[in-house]
């Protein structure tokens, strides 16, 4: 006689638990990678800028910060702007215009920080202007970051789909096969149950807890 099919309501809650299990993990990994690639960024773009700030904090700064570059310059070069002790912008390079530039009494200078809207943010940081009490705010695009970022996260979301689906499917496969004996054993104490007494359960194959 062959066996009943194992009922698919099981099949599917066994299936889901693992495709659960495997998601929150591809979840939990690709999120911890995305945060140690952001923060590796952003510790490279903090060096440069810091360093850049070390470098001219000692030179003379005329009124107006100089183009610093070509108007369709890169994402990656440095934007200026002199702010005052009290925080009004006196000047600022054409590619901050626009950018909110946080108030300098919430930002202690040296220390690197991130401005600027949800479309387009900033990395900056503040160095007293030699010859006056005004700050020089030096600030890098985080265009590059961002995209690199956002990059990585379609990748793993990409690949996590993939790899959830595909176990998934190979999941459900196995867990049909190795319930297969006990869809058999439903079957034959069905017959016995029904009056049949000469049916026997036979040792399904394998060294597994279903054999035993």
């Amino acid at each position: 006689m062959n066996s009943r099919p194992v009922p698919r309501s099981l099949r599917v809650q066994v299936v889901a638990v693992f495709v659960v299990v495997l998601a929150v993990g591809m979840i939990v990994a690709g999120t911890t990678v995305t945060l140690g690639l952001r923060a590796n960024l952003l510790s490279h773009v903090d060096e440069t800028i810091t360093g850049f700030a070390e470098n001219i904090s000692g030179l003379p700064m005329p009124e107006t910060p100089p183009p610093v570059a070509p108007s369709n310059r890169g994402p990656s070069l440095f934007s200026l702007a002199i702010i005052t002790k009290d925080g009004t912008v006196t000047s600022i390079d054409a590619a901050l215009a626009g950018a909110p530039v946080p108030s300098v009494s919430h930002i202690t200078a040296g220390e690197p920080f991130t401005f600027g809207t949800s479309g387009k943010q900033w990395r900056g940081v503040l160095t007293p202007r030699a010859s006056s009490d005004d700050f020089v705010l030096i600030a890098a695009s985080l265009h590059d970051v961002d995209f690199t970022v956002d990059g990585l996260i379609r990748l793993q979301v990409l690949f996590g789909a993939i790899v959830v689906l595909t176990g998934g499917f190979f999941g459900f496969l196995l867990v049909t096969r190795r319930m297969r004996p006990l869809a058999h054993m439903a079957a034959v104490t069905d017959e016995i149950s029904a009056g049949n007494l000469d049916r026997r359960v036979t040792d399904p194959p394998g060294s597994a807890e279903v054999a035993h």
